[in-house]
């Protein structure tokens, strides 16, 4: 086995950001956004990443974000794109 790299730090704070009026895509409507932003040292490095509430724009290869249940749901149900926790993308860089 390789050398294994220890996280020295993780955080991650959200953000409402409220909308400037209600907006909808005809499946759901929404008065804001929410942004999540992580932080993860680890391995003499620091990676930082986020995610938005705008699944259907992101790109085929882009990894959503989405740390709550009820956020993953909706997202996976609403535009059938996978989600991941913050630690399955932790765990996928550690291999």
């Amino acid at each position: 086995m390789g050398e294994e790299t220890r996280i020295r730090r993780l955080a991650a704070r959200s953000y409402r950001i409220p909308t400037d009026a209600p907006e909808a895509d005809g499946t759901i409507a929404w008065s804001a956004t929410t942004l999540v932003l992580v932080e993860v040292d680890a391995g003499g490095v620091t990676g930082v990443g986020y995610s938005a509430a705008a699944p259907r724009e992101a790109g085929a290869d882009t990894i959503i974000l989405a740390n709550g249940f009820s956020c993953r749901e909706q997202i996976e149900q609403c535009t059938g794109r996978r989600t991941k926790h913050v630690a399955e993308v932790i765990a996928d860089a550690m291999h």
